[in-house]
């Protein structure tokens, strides 16, 4: 029987990139039998142009309202030649499905491209919408005009939130679909040490820290008057910030070991914007550290507006509390909450719902390779 293979689209596999750690995660469970194609690691002339098309420069040169059409141009050129490069060199393999990590619009043309000529079935791997970077207004709003056009080619897709699975299937997304909630840490098994009792509260925040700012503002409200004492941040990131506020400790690189480290916390933390620009951002993604921490054992403390995807999942769920800054009088409830509920039943029930939901979807994926076999 012929073992389904895929191959992943994408600039660069970084270890400390929240994004690219959760496609390994993903593709280790759906499509064990893989390989990656590295578009700043391939030789030669497309090489070099890959990278300087990814290089920190174009990528400022980019948010330049009205280049936007230059980068249309270059990965429409570039997509072609990488295309080319990628059926040329494995034109002796049997290849089910080619997949697209939603980084940049280049890898989903890429893919794009490969899944026409080759009649191979277009997966997406989804944690950002394209246009949620930062950028000017303008050309944000034609990357997504361009995004949304290549959904109606997609024959399957994981979202990470509702609202995002509710804007493909708007426009013109048919295909088998997940909606994920990043929650891909939870295929991790776990064994929770006993947690020695104090008399603080031990929150832990994991990952980039791309809403460090909120979470400074966080840890100001916490630190008025008494209750400085009460609560403690602690780090485990790649990136050095606020050194002289937050407890630092040493970077964790193995996913299973982090989460077995951090499960002698109390709480996790996920901050998120709130401001208006990134209302896109906000509405629709859901950060892969809730599962670290669910996976771990943990409640999450999410610290973001009232329309955030991933505030209305743990409402719902039970799995935490919701802190608006915006709203302050309802802050102290939340903390108090933290300090007196168990959670540890809903987080089980959540964590069972999203293992059945990711073997429903890997079984679907199956049933409809053997339809079209």
């Amino acid at each position: 029987m012929h073992k389904k293979k895929a191959s992943l689209i994408i600039s660069e596999l970084n270890d400390y990139d929240g994004g690219t750690i959760y496609a390994r995660k993903n593709l280790d469970y759906f499509f064990s039998n893989y390989q990656v194609l590295e578009l700043n690691k391939k030789k030669g002339p497309v090489a070099i142009a890959n990278k300087i098309y990814f290089s920190r420069f174009f990528n400022l040169l980019f948010r330049i309202p009205l280049m936007v059409f230059f980068k249309y141009v270059s990965f429409k050129i570039l997509g072609y030649l990488n295309a080319k490069s990628f059926i040329r060199e494995n034109e002796n393999q049997k290849i089910d499905y080619i997949i697209a990590f939603t980084e940049d619009l280049l890898s989903i043309e890429i893919a794009e491209r490969i899944s026409k000529e080759k009649n191979i079935k277009f997966h997406l791997i989804t944690m950002d919408f394209p246009w949620t970077f930062k950028n000017s207004s303008l050309n944000n709003y034609i990357i997504k005009k361009i995004f949304l056009s290549k959904l109606k080619e997609i024959k399957s897709a994981e979202f990470v939130s509702d609202e995002m699975h509710d804007v493909a299937i708007n426009n013109g997304f048919k295909g088998v679909s997940l909606i994920s909630y990043s929650a891909m840490d939870l295929l991790v098994k776990t064994n929770y040490p006993q947690k020695v009792k104090e008399n603080i509260i031990n929150l832990v925040y994991t990952g980039t820290p791309r809403f460090k700012k909120e979470l400074k503002l966080f840890n100001d409200l916490i630190s008025i008057g008494d209750q400085k004492k009460l609560f403690k941040i602690h780090i485990y990131s790649g990136y050095k910030f606020y050194k002289q506020i937050f407890n630092h400790h040493k970077f964790v690189n193995n996913q299973n070991e982090l989460i077995n480290t951090i499960s002698k916390y109390d709480v996790g933390l996920i901050p998120m914007s709130f401001n208006k620009k990134d209302r896109d951002l906000v509405t629709t993604s859901f950060p892969g550290k809730a599962s670290t921490y669910i996976s771990a054992g943990l409640p999450i403390l999410v610290i973001a507006p009232d329309y955030s995807a991933i505030s209305g999942i743990v409402e719902q769920y039970g799995i935490g509390e919701v802190i608006n800054l915006n709203n302050p009088e309802k802050v102290m409830q939340a903390l108090e909450n933290i300090k007196t509920k168990d959670y540890s039943k809903n987080i089980m029930d959540f964590k069972k719902l999203m293992l059945q939901r990711f073997k429903n979807f890997k079984e679907n994926i199956s049933v409809n390779d053997h339809i079209n076999e």
